[in-house]
């Protein structure tokens, strides 16, 4: 059996996993099949080094994905040992990824009101009949007081919106449960867009937010357009939002970044989401002034 067979018939359907990644990780392994050409009995620590290298070389991935494309496979590979359809890799031979981790870069409080004047002016609208200027409007708002993630703002149903602004719901990557709050302003332009959904006819103003997976370059080039009339340089969309977010909730109230964001790991949400240069200045006291 191959890896990615035995993905498909055995480790996604005894393990939770969501979707998205689930199909991610049949990919990966059907990758490492193509490259390492051998099943699941006959895989070796070197077939696996050697498709690890590869990725590292071929400079298509960045070192991040590559360590959760190796390790997903890698997962895999162990699921299949534990039940006796592969050797056990041995573990001390196996070749790490290693990442440089930068800090996170978000946009400052001025970037953002920079953004929310030029969407405010934003004209026309999407092929689909909805207004750019609400969606984009809505969109910023949710995403910057939410700290949500992409898919868990598609899915935000208005009904989840209480009307002093608290949500609550389940985080569609974790399934953990998680509350969050919006302000009136946001709230009220949540609504609006809702409304104006449904006054074109479509179905799913309930969920305002959602987008055709058909169509998403169209909802990025708009968002590139925006950041480009606003002057603002720094690249992204929802996830520059959630960042920005979780930093000036840190700046308000050091170590609350973690919370606003529903994680569980301690320091996840310092490591990969906070942009550490805009926090204030810690510097030991004036040696000079002491003396």
């Amino acid at each position: 059996m191959r890896i990615d067979e035995y993905c498909e018939q055995r480790y996604l359907l005894e393990k939770s996993v969501g979707s998205a990644y689930g199909r991610n990780l049949l990919r990966w392994c059907g990758q490492f099949h193509e490259f390492a050409r051998v099943t699941l009995k006959r895989l070796r620590v070197e077939q696996y080094n050697k498709w690890v290298v590869h990725l590292e070389q071929i400079g298509t991935y960045a070192p991040i994905t590559i360590r959760k494309m190796s390790g997903g496979v890698l997962s895999v590979w162990n699921h299949a040992a534990k039940h006796g359809c592969a050797k056990w890799p041995e573990t001390g031979r196996i070749r790490r990824v290693q990442v440089v981790r930068r800090s996170p870069c978000a946009w400052t409080d001025g970037e953002l009101r920079d953004l929310l004047d030029v969407v405010r002016s934003v004209k026309g609208d999407f092929t689909f009949g909805v207004s750019k200027s609400l969606y984009y409007d809505a969109a910023l708002r949710v995403a910057y007081d939410t700290g949500l993630r992409r898919g868990d703002l598609f899915g935000l149903d208005v009904a989840d919106v209480a009307r002093n602004g608290v949500i609550s719901t389940v985080q569609g990557k974790t399934l953990e449960g998680h509350v969050c709050r919006v302000r009136p302003a946001t709230h009220k332009s949540f609504v609006a867009l809702a409304n104006h959904i449904a006054s074109v006819g479509l179905e799913h103003w309930q969920t305002p937010l959602k987008w055709p997976k058909s169509s998403m370059e169209q909802l990025y080039t708009g968002w590139r357009c925006i950041r480009w009339l606003a002057g603002v340089e720094k690249d992204g969309a929802f996830q520059m939002l959630r960042r920005t977010g979780a930093t000036q909730v840190e700046i308000a109230q050091p170590g609350a970044a973690t919370q606003f964001l529903g994680q569980l790991t301690p320091g996840l949400a310092q490591q990969s989401y906070v942009d550490r240069a805009q926090l204030p200045a810690i510097l030991p006291p004036d040696v000079e002034e002491a003396g």
